[in-house]
């Protein structure tokens, strides 16, 4: 390859005095140089060309050089195994070594030649060559042309000379011998990463022509585009066409411009790929720790950016499969040379100096790559780009710290064996001096990397220290040290960056990143990292903390963590969570606390974070923690004790219940649940009732992770041995909350999984489910059975059994036909045949089949089905009831059998039926059935009646028990007026039982046959049957305070509840019967009737809203009665103990007025609004909850105006202002003249009691208001209520101008118009009324909630914006002249109202402080006194 150096000493030289200021330039000689003499371009091109060609022969030679080193290694390698069959390491050697034995230096290729002087002639010049700005400036006319301009592509101002340029200076770069041909100089290196950058900038939207490798005709084959220099780029466009040319030619021309645009684009882009890949390699010559500390920076941060452009590049979707491994190959390149620079071993003698070197190389590398990791550099594909550049930007640190830590291990090793040499003189006193370059002043201002040394907490929080500095000493010397301390500030830097995490993306980046670099982390220097981040959980920036709890959820599921389990926290007080609201007294012990229980410790305390995405995100990575170590059998969850379990388990419980954020509660109820997988001995009844409660919640992401926890939880303690008494509490609230999710819509598909999941799989198939599983599923039917017997229980469990087997039907109807009937059936006969089967087993089994027979489509006529146990299965259960009456799952079963031989009936043959039916009709005759399987048992014997008889048939044993009823009736009143000589107590208490069957008994046949859905029906459409007169007149006493007999007897309290239910049934079927009866229910729930029973008056409740919804026309009047419900038992001076049983009454008076506002059966007339909102603020927790959520639920929905339209009027209704306009008004609303309007009798909310819940319901109308609905109550308050107040005449004008009303001061008419005004002024200083402001700060970080309105930011941002500015306008305009009105007033009167006036006044001032100013440039004195209460408001107590 000797012959080849004279050509490239030739061509060095033609390329040197190709300089403009060699004016002996030959151009004859240079043409004939080359192969092609076509004519060339300007001096750039030829030059370009030039440094091109140069490129290629050092390529050829360096390709010479290693072809032939590679054979001599061969022959070696051969000789040496002739010789030794076992040397095989020698080639292996040569082959490493090849690149750098192989290479020949700059000295060996020009040896006559100043290589220096290129730069300045030649290659600087042409780094710095762009494209003139004037050329990429289209014409003003041309629309193609500044569309194409005005895009989102950066100019293509680079060219291929510059391109071919940095290729050649790269390359010689890369050779021996490059710093002692004075090649590395500050200028070409500088100019060298502007070019690596700007093509990184253009590369954005051209991500496929930067890819693309393919080489230019004049590069690869030495010849040029036709008709078209190589090397001008870009291309001249369309509008700088020659427009003297003919039509024609333009046209022609324009062509060749489209054709060449593309090719010219992708040239540049990919040559400049090319380019980078040639810096990639710079660094890793051995001269390279040789050069200046200036022209190292320079040339890493060039290779980070290269390496950058890469990995965004490499992002693409499509692209030259060429082109994308080029761009690995950078990436792999520049990985070599950074480990190269910073990892490497040292070659010197001076190691001081070495150890300097490499720490000044990290900070220029870790500058570079730290901007990649926050995502602040601009690059190809977008977001896509900048997410595949911060992964290699991890990676790379993450490499460099696994080599870094690896070494330093090796050297810690190597020490033991030979001790170093002491650097006295050189040692520095922290980490910081040994980063400084001794270069220039701008160097070292460079080299501080923005802190990447060890930090301090950002921004903590103020907590109290300890005086004791020996804790400190500790921590002090613990600190990493050297180039390890870069490192961790790296880590430190990116977890406690302000922009760019508020991304979820970036953010679980940067987390994922460094917990892959916590991993290759010396012990020490970890524990200080996990140190530092227990500090910034006490961070003022939300986002430091935000992150610091999702680095610690990741960290708690770490095998390393194991060799932190005896690290102890010297200062405890720096990393206790002194905010955490929930912290026992018992939890400040004396023992130390390990570094494990503090990380846990710490996102406990993130839990009652101010910022719900930093509570969610705690919630979350306790949910992390907990999963990982539940899944790998991790034993970092012995690093806590039973005291920090649970803490931790009744703060995620308080979240979760309390919490006014949805994804907070979501996630907190998930880690509590996967918490209590693991620690089974601390589950308790309040973490149930919790996760019950969030069944209901509002959001549906809640209610889905509460049904899967209770399905999880089942799963777990059911098949691993636990408590049996908690295996039956999440049995029983599975069973009655996530069971009756089916009836939702948005979770019934959800609660059908769980359903199919929990009940059926285990009884269908036994290789899925254990012994356990099947019994627990028996156990939960046995459970919604049960529930469906106890009185009061509500029907939605049995219904949604029924629902979620009609889903199934409709999805898999041979499951429900073929298997499960055949399986329950079996189970069910083995009930019937054996006395030992568990109880849970026959109800659920019975309750099973009983809702599969409800289903649609559900045949129990196949032949292979075993049905005959359904006529004789009752009698089974009734005989087992007998023998043992107080059982209860023996009752339930009972009312089940009876209920499937109704449903079966007409699948049963005739004589069977008729059997059947006469056993029955005896025992119902002989009211030997319990209660509540009387409704059962009637209903069996009337589908019976179709089988075997007729409607004749029919008639005649219905009004048999008819007339039997009546018998038992009249017997019962007859023998109180017997001369038996037995008390009459002793008459009632042994006649009660069979009484109450005859009464039951009489209500359930006086409704056979009738339709409640046909509407104001004269007569049922089926067969019925009415009562006897005489049964009616019974009845009718029965009703009655007292029993007809020689001594006045009170009628007992479960007779009377009895027979009003007996009433209505007998009143909906009668309307004659009903006009009659209506007063007497009327006058049992007027409010000023005296010893009421809550049992009869829930029962007449609940008759009166049939009798509306039958006979509405009627039972309009008797609307102010029912309305009187919502308060009952509340105005009285009764006991605390009646007033408890009045709940039910108040329970149901909500339920049953709801329900017909919502049909529209009664309208709000009067103040019926006014006595919901009482119901609010109710001391029953149940009704105030009720009421409050049918308010704000359905009755909301339907009317979206019911709070505001009534909210200045609640103020004087609540304060029976009754001589005001607006009470007159709101009182006759609805009424239409009739005077049937509801009044507000009975009820008093004066006092300090009465105050607290006047506010507490003004709070709860505040919540519901949206931004427009507020700024519309401010304004009708200041008009309406302080605007009254100026007026001469008037309550609210005289309330002005005394005293208050205490000590009994002042007429009741006083007193009602000064808590109006003292109200007014309470809502009008309330935070809640003010309109919400966009937050402009990060501190207030959003995650995603699915449970919100999908509505983009920007468009609230401009609603709240405009709506700022018109209750700005309405404040200036409106409330402010009414302000200083009202406080002359005041001020003439020395009111005491004045205090509530300024308060409102020093409100508004903090708001709209500056237009305050302006608007009382007039009256000076009341700024001055509105100031000077602003100066003062921390020493003023707050009114």
């Amino acid at each position: 390859m000797t012959t080849a150096l004279p050509i490239l000493q030739e061509t060095f030289q033609s390329l040197l005095d190709s300089s403009p200021e060699n004016q002996e330039l030959d151009m004859q000689l240079y043409n004939e140089s080359f192969v092609y003499n076509d004519a060339c371009g300007d001096l750039e091109e030829r030059q370009g060309q030039l440094c091109h060609r140069l490129y290629q022969q050092l390529q050829q030679e360096l390709q010479y050089h290693r072809k032939h080193a590679h054979s001599r290694s061969q022959n070696d390698a051969v000789e040496a195994e002739n010789i030794d069959p076992n040397h095989t390491t020698e080639s292996k050697s040569i082959d490493k070594c090849e690149s750098t034995t192989t290479t020949s230096s700059i000295r060996t290729l020009f040896p006559d030649q100043r290589v220096s002087d290129l730069l300045e002639l030649v290659v600087t010049p042409l780094l710095n060559a762009r494209v003139e700005t004037q050329q990429l400036l289209p014409a003003t006319q041309d629309v193609d042309a500044n569309e194409e301009v005005l895009d989102n592509k950066a100019a293509l101002s680079l060219t291929l000379p510059s391109l071919q340029a940095g290729r050649l200076y790269a390359h010689l770069l890369s050779r021996p011998g490059a710093l002692g041909s004075g090649l590395v100089e500050l200028g070409p290196l500088t100019a060298l990463v502007a070019l690596i950058r700007r093509w990184n900038l253009e590369c954005c939207g051209r991500e496929k022509d930067a890819l693309s490798t393919k080489e230019p005709q004049h590069m690869a084959a030495g010849s040029l585009y036709e008709g078209e220099s190589p090397s001008k780029s870009p291309p001249k466009k369309r509008w700088r066409a020659n427009t003297t040319d003919s039509a024609e030619d333009d046209s022609e021309e324009t062509k060749d411009d489209d054709v060449t645009s593309d090719s010219k684009d992708e040239n540049v882009l990919s040559l400049g790929s090319l380019v980078a890949l040639e810096v990639s390699k710079i660094a890793q010559q051995q001269e390279f720790a040789s050069w200046s500390s200036e022209s190292q920076e320079i040339l890493l941060d060039a290779i980070v950016s290269a390496m950058g452009t890469a990995a965004a590049l490499v992002a693409s979707k499509g692209g030259d499969a060429a082109g994308t491994f080029t761009a690995q190959c950078i990436l792999e390149q520049g990985q070599k040379s950074l480990v190269q620079c910073i990892a490497g071993k040292s070659l010197e003698e001076n190691e001081n100096q070495f150890q300097q070197q490499r720490q000044e190389s990290a900070i220029a590398v870790l500058r570079g790559l730290m901007h990649l990791l926050q995502q602040k550099v601009i690059l190809p594909n977008g977001e896509r780009g900048m997410q595949h550049s911060h992964d290699m930007a991890g990676q790379v640190v993450a490499l460099l710290m696994k080599k870094i830590w690896e070494r330093a291990n090796a050297d810690t090793r190597s020490s033991i064996v030979s001790k170093t040499p002491s650097q006295k003189g050189r040692r520095r006193s922290n980490v910081g001096s040994l980063v400084k370059t001794p270069r220039s002043a701008s160097a070292r201002g460079r080299l501080s990397l923005d802190g990447l040394t060890i930090m301090t907490s950002p921004v903590l929080k103020k907590k109290h220290t300890r005086t004791s500095g020996v804790g400190t000493m500790a921590t002090d010397k613990r600190k990493p040290r050297g180039i390890q301390a870069l490192f961790v500030g790296l880590l430190q830097k990116l977890a406690t960056g302000r922009s760019g995490l508020e991304k979820a993306t970036l953010r679980k980046s940067t987390v994922k990143m460094i917990l892959s670099c916590l991993a290759w982390m010396s012990h020490t220097d970890r524990t200080y990292f996990l140190k530092y981040l227990l500090k910034i959980c006490h961070s003022k920036v939300s986002v430091h903390r935000l992150v610091a709890c999702e680095l610690l959820g990741e960290v708690l599921s770490q095998h390393w963590l194991d060799e932190h389990m005896h690290d102890y926290l010297e200062d405890e007080d720096d990393y206790d969570d002194h905010d955490d609201e929930h912290q026992s007294p018992t939890s400040c012990n004396n023992s130390q606390t390990t570094l494990p229980q503090a990380l846990w410790r710490g996102l406990r305390g993130r839990l009652v974070d101010r910022i719900s995405s930093v509570r969610a995100a705690a919630a979350a990575s306790l949910e992390c923690a907990a999963s990982a170590a539940q899944g790998t059998g991790n034993d970092n969850k012995t690093a806590l004790n039973d005291e920090d379990v649970e803490q931790l388990l009744v703060a995620l419980t308080r979240r979760a219940m309390k919490d006014d954020t949805a994804t907070v509660r979501k996630t907190s109820v998930v880690a509590m649940s996967k918490l209590l997988r693991i620690y089974k001995q601390n589950i308790s009844d309040f973490h149930l009732a919790a996760i019950c409660d969030l069944c209901q919640d509002a959001s549906l992401l809640t209610r889905r992770a509460a049904a899967d926890s209770l399905t999880i939880l089942l799963h777990v303690f059911t098949n691993s041995p636990s408590d049996p008494y908690f295996v039956g509490l999440i049995e029983e609230a599975w069973s009655s909350n996530v069971l009756p999710m089916v009836l939702d819509e948005e979770t019934s598909v959800k609660a059908v999984e769980l359903f199919h999941q929990i009940v059926l799989t285990p009884i269908l198939d036994d290789t899925h489910g254990s012994l356990n599983q099947q019994e627990a599923a028996w156990r939960v039917l046995s459970s919604i059975g049960n529930m469906s017997g106890q009185h009061g229980a509500s029907k939605g469990a049995t219904r949604a059994l029924q629902k979620a087997l009609s889903q199934i039907m409709r999805e898999n109807p041979n499951l429900i036909n073929s298997k499960l009937l055949r399986e329950v059936a079996s189970v069910a006969n083995e009930t019937l045949e054996h006395d030992s089967v568990p109880e849970s087993k026959v109800v659920g089994v019975w309750c099973l089949i009983d809702s599969l027979l409800s289903v649609d489509g559900v045949n129990p006529k196949q032949k292979s089905m075993k049905f005959e146990f359904c006529a004789r299965g009752w009698e089974v259960m009734l005989q087992r009831h007998l023998n043992a009456p107080k059982t209860t799952w023996l009752r339930t079963t009972l009312k089940f059998s009876l209920s499937l031989l109704s449903k079966s009936a007409r699948s049963m043959d005739s004589l069977e039926a008729e059997k059947c039916h006469a056993t029955l009709l005896e025992h119902v005759i002989s009211f030997s059935l319990p209660p509540d399987s009387l409704g059962s048992a009637i209903a069996a014997l009337r589908e019976l009646s179709f089988v075997h008889g007729t409607q004749d048939d029919m008639k005649f044993w219905v009004g048999k028990v008819f007339d039997r009823c009546e018998e038992e009736m009249s017997d019962f009143l007859l023998s109180l007026n017997g001369d038996s000589g037995i008390p009459i107590s002793r008459v009632i208490q042994s006649r009660e039982p069979a009484l109450l069957r005859a009464l039951f008994t009489a209500g359930e046949l006086s409704v056979i046959g009738f339709n409640p859905e046909e509407e104001k029906q004269s007569s049922p459409s089926f067969v019925h049957i009415p009562p006897s007169k005489r049964l009616q007149e019974l009845i009718q006493i029965m009703v009655s305070d007292s029993l007809p007999c020689k001594g006045e007897v009170k009628t007992p309290t479960c007779i009377r509840a009895h027979a009003f239910t007996v009433l209505g049934k007998f009143c909906l079927t009668n309307e004659t019967l009903a006009r009659k009866s209506l007063t007497l229910l009327a006058r049992e729930l007027h409010p000023t009737l005296t010893n009421t029973e809550p049992a009869v008056q829930s029962n007449a409740l609940l008759v009166l809203g049939d009798l509306c919804v039958r006979y509405t026309n009627m039972s309009d009047r008797y609307l102010p009665v029912m309305a009187s419900c919502l308060q009952n038992g509340t105005g009285t001076s009764e006991s605390l103990l009646l007033m408890d049983q009045a709940a039910v009454v108040r329970k149901h008076a909500v339920l049953l007025l709801s329900s017909l506002l919502l049909q529209d059966y009664i309208k709000w007339r009067g103040l019926l609004f006014h006595r919901f909102l009482v119901a609010c603020s109710d001391d029953d927790v149940e009704v105030a909850s009720l009421a409050e959520t049918v308010l704000s639920g359905p009755l909301w929905v339907r009317n979206p105006k019911l709070f505001f339209n009534h909210f200045v009027e609640s103020i004087f209704v609540l304060n029976r202002c009754t001589a005001h306009p607006i009470y007159i008004a709101a009182a006759n609303q609805g009424d239409g003249g009739s005077g049937i309007a509801v009044g507000f009798e009975g009820i008093n909310l004066n006092g300090p009691g009465g105050e607290s819940k006047r506010r507490q319901m003004y709070d709860f109308l505040l919540s519901k208001l949206s931004d427009e609905e507020k700024i519309g109550v401010t304004a009708r308050l200041a008009k309406e209520v302080l605007g009254g107040a100026i007026e001469s005449t008037g309550d609210l004008s005289k309330a002005c101008q005394g005293p208050p009303p205490n000590n009994g001061f002042g007429s009741p008419r006083w007193e009602s118009a000064w808590n109006v005004l003292t109200d007014s002024f309470y809502v009008l200083t309330h935070k809640a009324i003010k309109v919400k402001k966009i937050q402009e700060d990060t501190e207030a970080v959003a995650l995603e909630d699915p449970n919100l309105p999908n509505s983009p930011r920007h468009v609230i941002a401009a609603k709240n914006r405009l709506l700022s500015k018109i209750s700005l306008k309405h404040m200036m305009e409106i409330v402010l002249p009414i302000l200083c009105n009202l406080k002359v007033k005041l001020q003439a009167s020395n009111s005491p109202l004045l205090k509530d006036l300024m308060v409102y006044f020093l409100e508004i001032f903090r708001t709209y402080k500056t237009e305050v100013k302006e608007f009382l440039a007039n009256d000076p004195q009341l700024l001055q006194e509105i100031e000077f209460d602003a100066r003062h408001q921390g020493v003023r107590p707050s009114l």
